[in-house]
């Protein structure tokens, strides 16, 4: 049983990321789009302000977590892993 629940913690945690992720997707895309930005975490405004000022430093520490969790694209990425198995 207690196998069961930490399976189904980290299955918590796991999707807490994926959310945080497409959280942060959604902003990316948007932020061009937005003159103010609201960050919320469990129904609560823990950060708001002017998009130019948000997207600078210093931010709450969830905010940090989010914008922390946009993936950098390498340019490369194919013809690396291309390389790497040997199909260039």
């Amino acid at each position: 049983r207690a196998k069961s629940e930490e399976a189904g913690r980290r299955l918590s945690a796991r999707q807490q990321r994926v959310q945080a992720q497409r959280l942060v997707k959604e902003i990316e895309t948007r932020s061009r789009k937005l003159d103010e930005v609201v960050v919320m975490l469990q129904g609560e405004v823990v950060e708001h302000g002017p998009r130019d000022e948000m997207f600078r430093p210093p931010h709450h520490e969830y905010t940090e977590l989010l914008l922390s969790s946009v993936p950098e694209m390498d340019p490369d990425w194919l013809t690396n892993l291309l390389r790497e198995r040997g199909e260039e």
